[in-house]
């Protein structure tokens, strides 16, 4: 999958969301935008690419109704392997999140990366 560090972990949900080219979200029928982890198309959100199979049928099976890495991490359902990079993963999934609510998705989730690689002294080749 990927090595657990920050720059390994930034390349992979910026590659697995740049390849899979669309956002995972849900539009309810108010308008709102909100992010699915794993849609019923097979669309992941940038958190959500970083989980494991079993991670992600663990969160499922608990049923938790949370919309975010930080909704995941206070119900003690945030993947212990992964909790050293919790902010990290929270701006990634900002940043496809943020994007999600433009007209270029992908455009502007790596201009918005471009952002978390500054902020977190990585690498962002474009």
């Amino acid at each position: 999958m990927y090595e657990l560090n920050p720059q390994s972990i930034f390349n992979y949900a910026l590659d697995f969301i740049t390849k899979q080219g669309k956002p995972s979200i849900e539009r309810k029928p108010d308008g709102e935008i909100v992010c699915q982890y794993l849609s019923d198309s097979g669309l992941r959100c940038a958190a959500s690419c970083l989980f494991t199979d079993e991670e992600r049928n663990l969160i499922v099976t608990k049923k938790l109704n949370v919309e975010s890495a930080h909704g995941l991490y206070f119900n003690n359902a945030f993947p212990e392997r992964l909790l050293p990079f919790i902010g990290l993963i929270r701006s990634i999934q900002r940043a496809h999140d943020g994007a999600s609510r433009t007209d270029n998705f992908i455009k502007h989730f790596r201009l918005n990366m471009s952002d978390v690689a500054s902020a977190n002294g990585l690498t962002y080749e474009s």
